[in-house]
């Protein structure tokens, strides 16, 4: 199996920067080290599965707040998601955003990277499928408060789910066990969060 997990994330006042007063070049290292990366590390495994009767999961990480501009199609590009480089992105990607009305709280390189997360698990899901390779993406919500803030600061992020509380890890584990070990899912995206993602077609 493998989990891609890890994820370079900026903070609040640079992503309303990024969304209201335009995106640096410099901010396009948060599309790299989260979509790029996630799509290297699946690549490379993929190219070394050698054992066709052995079966690999893959899940991958994208991010709940995104999950409402992410469509049914599976190639948000004219190229395949799996080939896409940084400058197609910069002409293609935000412009998409934009024409989905994205609210500029989620209009920079980090959030278009979470949702071309979703697209690669699917694209993965359907080429791979028939080589028995799953893949799927979890969606995690508000697990805890951010390092060095009070439950007290985030209290707004809370009152956009249904539960009105924080998650915690055990509820991301649960959520990896299951993918791991449900053999017959593949290319879903499982939001654990608490209910935002329903709260937010509200």
């Amino acid at each position: 199996a493998l989990i891609n997990i890890a994820s370079n994330f900026p903070e609040e006042s640079k992503r309303k920067r990024m969304g209201k007063e335009g995106i640096e070049e410099e901010d396009w290292e948060f599309y790299k080290s989260n979509f790029f990366t996630t799509r290297n590390t699946a690549m490379a495994l993929l190219g070394l599965k050698k054992n066709k009767s052995k079966e690999i999961s893959i899940i991958n990480f994208s991010d709940v707040n995104i999950l409402r501009y992410v469509h049914r199609i599976i190639e948000p590009y004219e190229d395949s998601i799996l080939n896409v480089d940084l400058d197609d992105v910069k002409n293609t990607g935000i412009k998409q955003m934009m024409k989905d009305s994205v609210d500029t709280m989620f209009l920079n390189p980090y959030h278009l990277a979470k949702r071309d997360v979703c697209y690669l698990t699917r694209k993965i899901a359907l080429e791979y499928g028939e080589k028995r390779i799953r893949a799927n993406a979890i969606a995690p919500g508000p697990l805890s408060p951010p390092p060095k803030k009070t439950e007290e600061n985030w209290s707004h992020v809370l009152d956009k789910t249904l539960l009105k509380r924080w998650g915690k890890t055990e509820s991301l584990i649960q959520a990896i066990d299951y993918l791991l070990n449900s053999g017959f899912i593949t290319g879903i995206i499982l939001p654990v969060d608490g209910g935002q993602d329903i709260y937010n077609m509200k």
